[in-house]
């Protein structure tokens, strides 16, 4: 229900229509991905567990999936942080990326707890993740293969599933929508925010910060580079001719928000997304 109030964080149940989008999210995947042996991804948070409730698949519960910790901002809208915290704020819009929350979590953060969860997604075949905002945001971004600037801006619409296939050379996509009613938190980039290109600008590299931030995005200890985020498998596995490949190649990833439930990729509706999306807007916050 956060999401329906503006409110960032929580651990909440899914809204009315999260809970529509939840209750016709079976079908949606029995339309278009039948005859797929799916597997669900969660996270342990609430409203991705009740948006997959009604999936008669094996489902997972990842801890790594959970949203970005807000900190003390958490339950806040973004209204009330820009009142409370300015100073954040202001901070927050100039680099998102690496802005980290008072007692929370930056999204550079979310993308090193995620790191486990990509190099599974890598050996896996058709995964379904049911996941918010930020999660869903990070994941899309490797497989699509963006900038670390941008990827905080990324739009992941709710009471979608986002299907991703991985090719040879990047990502076939496909997005499934249900005609559902809902909000949108989307913040889009400010103008002065941070851009601070790459070195190799094929590649979301994650590690052009030199340290570990506080609370307001200051450096304060030396770091070493992080996962990079990159679609591209080591040469050996995705510089082959598809052909030598079929089975990896053909698998589909699909993700969507919790009710927020969207993401296959799914977002939610708090109701969220998949790689499908939905209320709680993940996924594909």
């Amino acid at each position: 229900m956060f999401n329906v109030e503006g409110k960032i964080g929580g651990d909440s149940m899914l809204s009315p229509r999260g809970v529509e989008y939840a209750r016709q999210l079976p079908g949606l995947i029995h339309e278009h991905l039948a005859g797929q042996h799916l597997t669900v991804w969660t996270s342990t948070m609430r409203r991705t567990i009740q948006t997959g409730q009604e999936l008669d698949y094996p489902k997972l519960q990842w801890k790594a999936l959970d949203e970005l910790d807000s900190g003390v901002c958490d339950g806040m809208t973004y209204e009330e942080i820009e009142e409370k915290y300015p100073e954040d704020f202001a901070n927050r819009d100039e680099d998102k990326f690496n802005y980290r929350y008072r007692g929370g979590e930056s999204y550079r953060d979310v993308v090193l707890r995620l790191e486990p969860v990509i190099m599974e997604l890598e050996r896996q075949e058709n995964i379904l993740i049911i996941g918010h905002q930020a999660i869903l945001r990070c994941i899309y971004a490797y497989f699509l293969n963006f900038k670390h600037e941008d990827l905080p801006y990324i739009q992941i619409p709710l009471h979608t599933i986002i299907q991703l296939t991985p090719r040879a050379y990047g990502c076939d996509e496909k997005r499934l929508k249900v005609d559902i009613q809902a909000v949108d938190t989307h913040r889009p980039k400010p103008p002065k925010a941070a851009s601070q290109p790459s070195k190799d600008s094929s590649k979301i590299l994650l590690s052009t910060t030199t340290g570990m931030l506080g609370a307001s995005g200051e450096i304060i200890a030396p770091m070493s580079p992080i996962l990079p985020l990159s679609p591209q498998l080591p040469p050996n596995n995705r510089s082959r001719d598809s052909s030598s490949k079929p089975n990896n190649l053909s698998n589909s990833l699909s993700v969507t928000k919790e009710g927020i439930a969207d993401l296959a990729m799914a977002n939610l509706d708090l109701g969220p997304s998949a790689v499908v999306g939905d209320d709680a807007v993940v996924p594909r916050v």
